[in-house]
């Protein structure tokens, strides 16, 4: 079996799948390379290890099974039990770079022993660390920091009891090199456990006690992310001032509970003098302003922010237009306002809203935005920057592909995502002989299934023998792995070298986890036969000792019939 830890293919390859985390062809290149030299589960555990770095996903058992000693592995985060970090090599994964720990299924003896652990299981090249589900004091933490072994960590993320001021204050005298901290809560747990609601029961006081005496955060700190945390507007303007005295450029809150003031304590707040990047996905902001606000909203002091995502953020074309009325959407280049009800944003609304000449990346995924109001949309324009626009699971319908395929208003645009958009033949058709379609360099019509296979419509065979289709870097649409196997084949096909190179790839892969999927089916399907096949002679055996028995207690005459 290959060393895959020292191979220079391999590690060659890693290489090429980390420069490219979010594209999928990479990673499976180097999973099939780990294949091919008999190192399956670390295949798997490599498809798992190199997403986005913000995401950890659970191994299976089986896959635990592959790799001893390791539960799983996330963009180099790694983790184990005690007792197999204590005797595992760190060098024997060279590209993790950091350590992810859990106290599920450990009880609290074993969690504490973990905890004094860890200044000699650490190494000094790990700079990323991350605690989960842990049940006991944070007291047992604190004293862990305090031994110095953390000092050149720089992205932390604590969850649970160790979310808490007490932990952030050891962390604020003791040196360290931290510049990202991400803090996880389970007051939602709290309030699922009191039979409340999160959003319609009072609001729970904050694990985090946020004073004025004395800074909270380490003076490193540029990057802050809390998760299910219930913010009064004592406490979150009290958070919001502490962020803007420290610096930070990047502020997410996610899934986190705010009261009705919420949006006029952040538009009092000076954090917006340093923040670059501002991220409530999930934070339910208020509809409209509280009926006993005695003053109206003020607007926001300057905006320096260059990435503003509101996803899922229940937002209204009211409240958006509310928004944009006290400054929010004038300074950022990307905005994110996916899963947000906006369809009932007019044409006389949607004028106010954005300044469409500075927006680089706008995203209305899932907004209920048709084909009409795609229009309303676009007539800001012209969008002399916006490079990336996202329209995935939105009606736009035949009329919506019309708008877009002359490409007047978005002469820069490169990047399209137009997945399940209710496309049709003739709007595609339409789409093809655009002035749009030859500038794009991405192009996603997926989920809109108008036919596949021997079935797929003209219009979609018309987009790859288009001439522009030369210029297209990754083309994604939803066929058979034979009909594209077929289309790229043709004399005819036009598409570019990058595009057909990812979708035969895509093909490959598509056909060998169908007939993976076979093959388990057949094997299940097998064990199943023998299964029953055991059940039924098992049956036959218990029936033919039966008689055996009846004939040994019977004696001839009563087995013969005689009276």
């Amino acid at each position: 079996m290959t060393d895959w830890s020292t191979h220079p293919d391999a590690l060659a390859l890693l290489d090429f799948a980390r420069a490219a985390p979010f594209d999928p062809l990479a990673r499976n290149i180097l999973a099939d390379w780990l294949v091919d030299n008999g190192q399956r589960g670390m295949a798997s555990l490599l498809k798992l290890s190199l997403r986005a770095p913000d995401q950890i996903h659970h191994a299976s058992k089986k896959l635990a099974t592959c790799l001893p000693g390791i539960v799983y592995a996330v963009d180099g985060w790694l983790l184990g039990g005690k007792e197999a970090l204590l005797g595992r090599n760190n060098n024997s994964l060279p590209w993790l770079n950091g350590l992810h720990l859990s106290g599920r299924g450990l009880g609290t003896q074993a969690q504490a022993d973990l905890l004094k652990a860890l200044p000699t299981i650490w190494s000094p090249g790990w700079r990323v660390f991350s605690l989960a589900d842990f049940t006991i004091p944070a007291d047992s933490f604190t004293t862990s920091l305090e031994r110095g072994w953390a000092r050149n960590i720089t992205h932390m993320r604590l969850g649970g009891p160790f979310a808490c001021s007490r932990v952030l204050a050891t962390l604020t005298r003791t040196p360290n090199a931290l510049n990202t901290l991400e803090l996880r809560s389970a007051w939602w747990r709290e309030v699922k456990a009191s039979g409340q609601s999160a959003h319609g029961g009072p609001a729970l006081p904050s694990p985090l006690e946020f004073g004025k005496s004395a800074p909270l955060l380490p003076p490193s700190i540029r990057k802050v992310s809390l998760e299910n945390f219930s913010l009064p507007r004592p406490e979150l303007a009290c958070f919001l001032e502490t962020l803007a005295s420290a610096g930070a450029i990047q502020l997410r809150l996610n899934q986190c509970h705010f009261n009705p003031h919420a949006l006029a304590t952040f538009n009092q707040s000076t954090i917006w003098n340093h923040l670059e990047s501002l991220n409530l996905t999930g934070c339910r902001l208020p509809k409209a302003q509280p009926a006993k606000e005695e003053t109206p909203l003020q607007p926001i002091s300057a905006n320096r922010i260059r990435s503003l995502t509101l996803r899922a953020c229940s937002l209204t074309g009211h409240s958006l237009k509310t928004l944009a009325e006290c400054g929010w959407l004038s300074g950022p280049t990307r905005i994110d306002l996916s899963q947000n009800h906006l369809g009932d944003l007019d044409a006389r609304a949607i004028e106010g809203i954005l300044e469409a000449g500075s927006i680089e990346s706008l995203n209305l995924s899932g907004c209920g935005v048709n084909g009409e109001r795609l229009g309303q949309w676009l007539a800001l324009g012209p969008w002399e920057r916006l490079g990336q626009l996202n329209l995935a699971f939105n009606p736009l319908g035949e009329e919506g592909w019309i708008q877009m395929a002359n490409g007047e208003q978005t002469p820069a645009l490169q990047w399209l995502d137009a997945s399940s958009t209710h496309a049709t033949g003739k709007g595609l058709d339409y789409f093809a002989n655009g002035n749009l379609f030859p500038r794009l360099g991405r192009l996603s019509i997926r989920g809109n299934n108008p036919g596949i296979g021997r079935d797929w419509p003209d219009s979609i065979r018309a987009l790859l023998r288009h001439p522009a289709s030369s210029s297209l870097a990754q083309f994604q649409f939803d066929a058979g792995h034979e009909w594209i196997r077929q289309e790229l084949a043709h004399p005819e096909c036009r598409l570019g070298p990058g595009a057909r190179e990812h979708l035969l790839r895509m093909a490959e892969l598509r056909a060998r986890d169908e007939s993976r999927r076979a093959k388990e089916q057949e094997e299940e399907l097998n064990r199943h036969l023998l299964h029953t096949m055991g059940e039924q002679t098992g049956i036959f055996a218990r029936w033919a000792s039966q008689q055996r028995r009846i004939r040994e207690n019977q004696g001839p005459s009563e087995l013969s019939g005689a009276p």
